[in-house]
């Protein structure tokens, strides 16, 4: 970049999602190599500028400075898609405190931008939900599924039968399993047949 060659935003993009998921301080290098090319360099930002902004603070749990690039893309011309709202969420699901309001919040400014939720959206949640438990009670996880899928996140039916037999089988979370399958049957995420064939497992 300090060749003199005249480079395109992406470039800079490569760059800029290189230093996000870099383990030193890739908040800071990200920041300061976007303001050279928007304001330095006259390049324009786009999407995926503002993504490596967000992947940044998502990789080191700041909630709030994901939210915070987030805001900043929304008062620029460019409009997020799922992608940047997934890694906000992720970023969110690491704060112990904050992390389900700010990721409900995330959701409801999805909805009221007409962004759907994406499978990737459910996984996001569940992986983060699962693994800190510090974070709140099942309950809130549980209503944090129901909102993604209510913002139309539609997991596949495989990958929803795994997590079914994964909680309710094989970790003997039976009430979460059925709960699962409840959510799974209400919003026809499984075929009929399957349904039955849980049931039937959930309750041996």
């Amino acid at each position: 970049i300090d060749s003199g060659i005249t480079l395109k935003a992406q470039t800079y993009n490569s760059v800029l999602h290189g230093l996000a998921e870099s383990e030193d301080d890739g908040v800071a290098e990200v920041m300061r190599l976007f303001v050279r090319m928007s304001l330095i360099d006259g390049v324009a930002p786009d999407r995926l500028s503002y993504n490596a902004l967000i992947n940044a603070s998502g990789h080191r749990g700041d909630g709030n400075m994901a939210q915070f690039f987030l805001a900043f893309m929304l008062a620029t011309p460019i409009r997020p898609e799922v992608d940047s709202f997934n890694v906000a969420i992720r970023a969110a699901l690491q704060c112990n405190e904050t992390g389900f309001s700010q990721a409900q919040e995330l959701i409801e400014e999805m909805r009221l931008l007409k962004v759907s939720a994406n499978e990737h959206t459910f996984r996001t949640i569940l992986r983060r939900t699962i693994s800190n438990r510090a974070m709140g009670t099942q309950l809130e996880a549980n209503r944090l599924l129901q909102k993604a899928v209510d913002a139309g996140a539609r997991p596949s039916a495989a990958f929803v039968q795994d997590i079914i037999e994964d909680q309710g089988l094989r970790k003997g979370r039976i009430a979460q399993g059925v709960w699962l399958l409840g959510l799974a049957t209400g919003y026809e995420l499984l075929p009929v047949k399957m349904v039955h064939s849980l049931e039937k497992l959930l309750r041996e």
